[in-house]
């Protein structure tokens, strides 16, 4: 087998992919090889980064997006950003607290005409706060055998990581806002100049979608895109668009399309906690938008995990001394990423992988771009 590249040798090659970069002379095609041979090495068939400052955005595209038509990722290829998505979400979410149509310390259950299925009456005091900073009680989901949810422990006690409880605070938002969840974040993606992406599927991202794989590199099935086609039936079915279906109507509609599937928020799309797709540029376009903005609520240290972890709202926060730096890890069923933002510095990355192996991969990039950075580990999503 043959060794795999010292981190020198990596930064090398990923700088060296990217036209226009200031080491783009050093690209040749031994180099690109070597890109090839580290991730053949590694079982990752495509990975796409970027990294950012408040000024520039560069991306480097490697390997393949899918193997079998030996199509090659680009910065077209959409990703799974899995819970990448939930800073993005809780960047708007915080926008109808800014206007004061959501209040951080009110109840969502308040906000709702129907109480969210929760069967507990602690759940009454969950927050968008609380949401935000995983102190909601919520399991990460809800049980998928039918079994009813309840919490963990009273809200605000303790941390807990929470895909339900974005997934709460996603049927609030639609009740305040009074458009779906889709709908709404469209409006907050194209402000960010996020056109490339999209919380729910598009057939138009079929040519250029990132298919997923395994740990040694075998095809995984593409859920996300075949929930996606099959929800827009159902809406067609209706007179409607999949972008316009609430969450009430989405889930309502997933036991017709897999009997006898119960309808569990962590198999619904659109969903604030994984179901956003990206590319890689378009993913640094949020990052750069915080790196422009350090005074914004997110970013303020809300709760300490560790000597240097902290919870921001809907981000994870790395505090070492005086350095404040942003963070969080995505896992899909073949996918991985992440993405860090160092305030101190000014400068960021985004890594995407088409692999159930693919954390490695993207630590490796990031440790090349930007050092160390032992939160990332310690808060690593599976």
């Amino acid at each position: 087998m043959r060794r795999p590249m010292t981190r020198r040798e990596f930064a090398a090659l990923t700088a060296a992919s990217v036209a226009g970069w200031p080491w783009a002379a050093c690209a040749t095609g031994a180099l690109f090889q070597r890109v090839a041979d580290e991730m053949a090495w590694a079982g990752i068939p495509g990975a796409s980064l970027a990294t950012v400052s408040a000024r520039a955005i560069q991306s480097a595209h490697f390997g393949m997006s899918d193997v079998a038509q030996r199509l090659p990722v680009t910065s077209a290829t959409v990703f799974e950003a899995a819970s990448l998505s939930k800073p993005v979400f809780a960047y708007a979410a915080l926008q109808l607290v800014t206007t004061g149509k959501l209040h951080l310390d009110r109840s969502l259950d308040s906000y709702l005409t129907a109480r969210y299925p929760i069967d507990d009456s602690l759940a009454e005091r969950i927050t968008a706060r609380h949401v935000l900073t995983h102190t909601s009680g919520l399991p990460n989901w809800r049980p998928d055998n039918g079994k009813a949810l309840t919490l963990l422990f009273t809200p605000g006690l303790k941390y807990n990581y929470s895909g339900e409880g974005f997934y709460f605070l996603q049927t609030a938002v639609e009740s305040i806002t009074g458009t779906s969840m889709a709908q709404f974040m469209r409006k907050a993606l194209d402000a960010l100049g996020m056109r490339r992406s999209s919380y729910v599927w598009r057939e138009s991202y079929a040519a250029d979608s990132a298919l997923p794989y395994d740990r040694d590199g075998k095809p995984m099935m593409h859920d996300t895109a075949l929930l996606g086609r099959r929800l827009t039936a159902a809406a067609e079915r209706l007179n409607k668009r999949f972008e316009t279906l609430t969450t009430a109507e989405v889930l309502a509609a997933l036991p017709r399309l897999h009997p006898p599937q119960t309808p569990v928020p962590h198999n619904a799309m659109p969903n604030a906690a994984w179901s956003l797709l990206t590319t890689a540029g378009d993913y640094a376009k949020f990052v750069q938008r915080l790196l422009k903005h350090p005074e914004h609520p997110m970013l303020r240290p809300a709760l300490q995990l560790s000597p240097y972890v902290w919870r921001g709202l809907g981000v994870a926060l790395q505090k070492r001394g005086p350095k404040l730096a942003f963070f969080h890890t995505g896992a899909n069923p073949g996918f991985k990423s992440v993405m860090f933002g160092d305030l101190t510095a000014g400068r960021g990355v985004v890594s995407f992988t088409n692999s159930q192996g693919g954390f490695p991969f993207n630590m490796h990039a990031l440790e090349n771009e930007m050092g160390d950075q032992p939160a990332v580990f310690y808060l690593e999503q599976p």
